[in-house]
């Protein structure tokens, strides 16, 4: 028994049957802005990696066929056509129904994984807007899985001629609605552990005129202020964080990645000076996996290798000024130690005539002085306290102390 059409392959056959006779001129488009963004409302520790907001490459090319569908270049991802409700949701059942600018997409009911997608079109001036809208609900392990998926695609005809600048200032002292919201500076960056940066974001009207008001920030972790300070504290390092702007019903999203430790985070800036601002390069187009935030690139092993001999090179200094420092100490010791010792010598000669004398009094022997004092008459030093006398090298009296004068 053979196997039915699915209805995505239904849609594109009648599509093509419907499509006009004939060799039609095939308009080409040129993929100028996209931007996939992931807006999270439960996601638990089993639904998988968290998803998070995309960048997909601009500046390819699409063919428009006369059905309106688009068909993608070398390099181009699929945004637009009569499959891309099953290549956006990755389910095998659904029921697809065209749209009149595009179309609509379910899972059937009571199936596990419930998905609606909706891909819409839509003329601008001088280009085109393409729009996704994708929602899952699911329950996996116990955990409650719940995510909305956009994405924004302007294209634009390469071959049409370039608008003359306008030869009046723009005037914005009446702004309009807002149409946009965009980061200011880098929408990736990268954040010390337990670090703090200071995110912005732009409303822009249809006129490119900047719209003042208040904004919304909310955060997948840590913590964001009501001005838009990000704190990375509690927030286990190298986690990819998002921190999403609101405006009315406008977003932006900022890709926060918490370094793993000083060295890490210094390796990052050594490699490009301008990631401390956050400027991470841009990241292929995540669909329900995490993005990682790596931005070490290929330099980040020449980085890491220049870090460490410059951490090396400060070690080996503070090494040397220590040693120096401790020679110093011991020399001033050693000039020390030798005073002392003199010092000693000197006195224990003192102690040796003191013997001398004392003995030689007691033993009654008068006519000759003990060895090291000198022979009444004799050229010494005595002790103007006791009277005791001694050769002329000593210093001190060894009865009480006393510094010693000089016989002339």
């Amino acid at each position: 028994m053979g196997r039915s059409p699915s209805p995505a392959w239904l849609a594109l056959a009648l599509a093509l049957a419907a499509a006009p006779a004939g060799g039609a001129h095939a308009r080409t488009w040129r993929l100028t802005e996209a931007r996939t963004h992931a807006e999270v409302a439960s996601w638990g520790k089993d639904c998988g990696p968290r998803p998070t907001d995309g960048s997909p490459p601009t500046g390819v090319d699409y063919v428009e066929s006369p059905d309106g569908a688009l068909t993608p270049g070398p390099r181009a991802e699929r945004i637009f056509d009569a499959t891309i409700c099953a290549y956006l949701t990755q389910q095998r059942e659904l029921r697809v129904s065209r749209t009149a600018d595009g179309w609509r997409c379910e899972t059937p009911p009571g199936a596990a994984k419930q998905v609606t997608a909706t891909v819409s079109r839509s003329a601008q001036d001088a280009g085109l807007r393409v729009t996704h809208r994708a929602r899952y609900a699911w329950v996996l392990e116990g955990s409650q899985c719940d995510v909305e998926l956009t994405g924004r695609f302007t294209l634009v005809d390469p071959d049409a001629p370039v608008a003359a600048p306008p030869s009046a200032a723009l005037d914005c002292s009446h702004p309009g609605a807002p149409v946009r919201v965009d980061p200011v500076g880098s929408s990736r960056r990268v954040v010390a552990t337990d670090g703090r940066v200071r995110l912005a974001v732009r409303a822009i009207d249809a006129q490119g005129c900047e719209v003042g008001g208040a904004v919304a920030w909310s955060t997948s972790a840590g913590h964001v202020g009501p001005e838009g300070e990000f704190d990375a504290r509690g927030v286990p390092p190298g986690t990819s964080v998002t921190v999403t702007a609101a405006r009315d019903a406008l977003t932006a999203a900022f890709t926060l990645r918490v370094a793993t430790d000083a060295a890490d985070f210094a390796a990052l800036t050594v490699a490009d000076p301008q990631l401390a601002e956050g400027a991470l390069p841009s990241l292929p187009p995540q669909r329900g996996e995490a993005v990682s935030g790596a931005a070490e690139g290929e330099d980040a092993a020449a980085a890491t290798r220049r870090a460490r001999l410059l951490m090396g090179a400060f070690v080996s200094l503070l090494g040397l000024a220590t040693l120096v420092g401790l020679w110093i100490s011991l020399r001033s010791l050693r000039r020390k130690r030798d005073r002392t010792a003199e010092v000693l010598d000197a006195h224990a000669m003192d102690v040796l005539a003191r013997s001398a004398a004392a003995r030689a009094a007691r033993s009654g022997a008068t006519t000759t002085a003990p060895p090291g004092v000198p022979p009444p008459g004799a050229a010494g030093s005595i002790c103007p306290t006791c009277g005791q006398q001694y050769p002329a090298e000593a210093g001190f009296c060894g009865q009480d102390g006393s510094r010693l004068q000089r016989l002339n």
